[in-house]
């Protein structure tokens, strides 16, 4: 019986095996979804397609979704913020920008082609933000000056300004960062100062990834700037409605006085040796959380969607905050976070990591929907299940923006004389041949132990990964 039970336990774990590497990147398990009372009911989640694939984001795979009419013929279009590192070879076309996908359907059933371009400004230059690491364009439609033009806003990782693309009658303006108090390039040389300094206006973790989006969270009439990253904060306006301008990041407090937390970390989290309790007591649990801003229950009050790494078991797709109107003109609270959906077996109940989200009507039926970018595993440009499906912190893969696939030379090992003239060539002047053979020796090793890593965890062709940016859509009903 013993020997029956091992046998039947193996052949079940081999069928789960081959099942998990034939799922597509629409087989989602069951979900659970969180009941808020007056949010819309949604239904399980598609993944939008062209004529022959998926839109998507390419670049670092990181994709911002928004839904909005860019060529005004009365249809709303599929716009896409993707991420590329700024440097001296991506800028413009290159660097972090929006691909738009133009709905060729109907208001009531959106339909899109392969074909794409990039959304630009009135002088026909692409509509671009510098970003050195992990956000990308994620575009936020607002009317931040009260002209009657929609704007376009958006975060940027370091040093922390916030872009405002001015709409006009005859397009988008060049991006220009809005006021804030204090000078982002301050904390240039305060990098990791330390948690109990992330208060500090000069500071790294203060400005820090700045994911940005707007909303009226006192009740005054204009426009606050809600932030991201390490910690969820609000920034009053203290300019006018029609000059803003942005006082300090306070922390977004619950009900209870608490910080907005995404994210507790469980016993599996704090076994890892990079874990810092005192971290995870002053932040959102999570380093790199971005927001959507929406009265998603529609009561009449703010309400937040939080997104974050989505990179292991404790993190969540999407965490919901439901906004308390404000009193006395104190700046809004929120409930606790909930999750707004997830797997009932308790697997992971979304492909690929880092989400984005944008809540918009897609089927015009008066009903709110939601719209998610996610960033999808692929390799040799097919969806990866297993890399895409399970948990890539247990893989040991990386996150969007540090693809093996964009530096697969680091799997390679080269010869000792290449290796003495390589990019190492400089390090090595004035070494001994003994000293240049360590480290020759210890660069190999290393290469190594990274590739038994991959093979270990069942995906060696991790080598070859690139993260996509796919976008779905979960239909709301009432």
């Amino acid at each position: 019986m013993k020997l029956l039970k091992t046998v039947l336990l193996s052949a079940s774990v081999l069928v789960s095996s081959v099942v998990l590497a034939q799922r597509g990147p629409e087989d989602f398990p069951i979900l659970k979804f969180a009941d808020i009372p007056g949010a819309p009911k949604l239904q399980k989640p598609f993944l939008v397609m062209g004529e022959t694939k998926p839109v998507m984001a390419e670049k670092h795979g990181l994709a911002g979704p928004a839904f909005w009419d860019w060529n005004k013929d009365g249809l709303k279009d599929l716009l896409i913020g993707e991420f590329e590192t700024t440097s001296e070879k991506h800028h413009g076309d290159e660097g972090s920008t929006i691909r738009v996908y133009l709905n060729v359907g109907t208001k009531e059933a959106p339909k899109f082609t392969d074909e794409w371009f990039y959304a630009r400004d009135s002088y026909g230059v692409a509509l671009e933000v510098n970003q050195w690491c992990c956000i990308g364009f994620t575009p936020q439609f607002v009317d931040l000056d009260d002209d009657g033009n929609m704007d376009i806003i958006t975060g940027q990782y370091h040093p922390g300004d916030v872009y405002w693309f001015r709409g006009t009658r005859y397009g988008y303006a060049k991006g220009i960062p809005v006021k804030q108090k204090g000078n982002p390039w301050a904390s240039i040389n305060e990098m990791y100062p330390g948690y109990k300094d992330a208060e500090h206006i000069n500071t790294f973790d203060y400005w820090v990834y700045s994911s940005a989006n707007m909303g009226d969270f006192d009740g005054d009439g204009d426009l606050d700037l809600l932030t991201g990253g390490k910690y969820i904060r609000i920034s009053e306006n203290i300019g006018t409605k029609k000059s803003p301008e942005f006082g300090y990041r306070k922390p977004a407090l619950d009900i209870n006085g608490k910080l907005l937390r995404v994210r507790t970390p469980n016993e599996k989290s704090k076994a890892l040796p990079y874990y810092n309790e005192d971290y995870y007591k002053k932040s959102s649990g999570a380093g790199k959380t971005q927001q959507h801003v929406v009265d998603w229950d529609n009561d009449g009050i703010l309400d937040i969607l939080s997104t974050d790494e989505y990179v292991a078991d404790d993190y969540h797709a999407v965490t919901f905050f439901k906004g308390v109107a404000p009193e006395n003109g104190d700046m809004q609270r929120f409930q606790p976070g909930v999750p707004l959906f997830e797997a009932a077996d308790g697997s992971k109940a979304f492909p690929g990591s880092g989400q984005r989200v944008y809540v918009e009507d897609w089927n015009n039926d008066g009903v709110k929907d939601l719209i998610v970018g996610a960033s999808i595993v692929t390799v040799d440009g097919k969806f990866h299940s297993k890399m895409s499906w399970e948990w890539e912190r247990d893989l040991g893969i990386p996150a969007a923006g540090k693809d093996y696939g964009r530096t697969p030379e680091q799997f390679e090992i080269p010869t000792f004389e290449e290796f003495q003239n390589g990019f190492m060539k400089d390090f090595l002047k004035g070494k001994t041949e003994e000293q240049k053979k360590a480290s020759y020796n210890q660069q190999v090793s290393f290469k190594k132990q990274g590739l038994e890593k991959l093979k270990k965890a069942g995906v060696p062709e991790a080598v070859n990964m690139l993260h996509k940016g796919y976008i779905y859509v979960f239909l709301g009903k009432k």
